[in-house]
């Protein structure tokens, strides 16, 4: 069985969009500016273009807002419908379990679950001492 990755293209750049091609920033998108990813939580019009507040998505800025501006930034908007879909090519699909094992690993618990939950290896190994 061949497993596919996923990987983003950016749909434009903020210098070949023009005004009424930034309706398609919402929150909920996923932008990319300042070569991180950020995930769009509020679009507001300012004199000059829009003003992004964004919380970052990418390992160095995860969990950090921010706030763009389209006229200063250079913002590429991603679009799902442009994505690549590549096969992954690692010795028994290493790249698709790493990527599967961390997501579940950063998965927390249900919120409906009633029961104590014990995270036997979140981000550690047992050590017998």
């Amino acid at each position: 069985m061949r497993q596919t990755t996923v990987e983003p293209t950016p749909a434009a750049t903020s210098e070949s969009m023009s005004l009424s091609d930034f309706s398609q920033l919402a929150p909920g998108v996923i932008i990319s500016c300042r070569d991180e990813h950020w995930l769009v939580s509020n679009v507001a019009r300012t004199t000059d273009g829009f003003r992004i507040r964004a919380r970052g998505v990418s390992d160095y800025v995860r969990d950090t807002t921010a706030t763009f501006f389209t006229a200063l930034d250079d913002i590429a908007v991603f679009d799902p419908v442009n994505d690549a879909v590549t096969p992954d090519e690692s010795s028994h699909f290493r790249h698709i379990r790493l990527w599967l094992e961390s997501t579940l690993r950063r998965t927390p618990v249900p919120l409906y679950q009633k029961q104590l939950e014990v995270g036997t290896q979140m981000l550690a190994y047992p050590l017998d001492y």
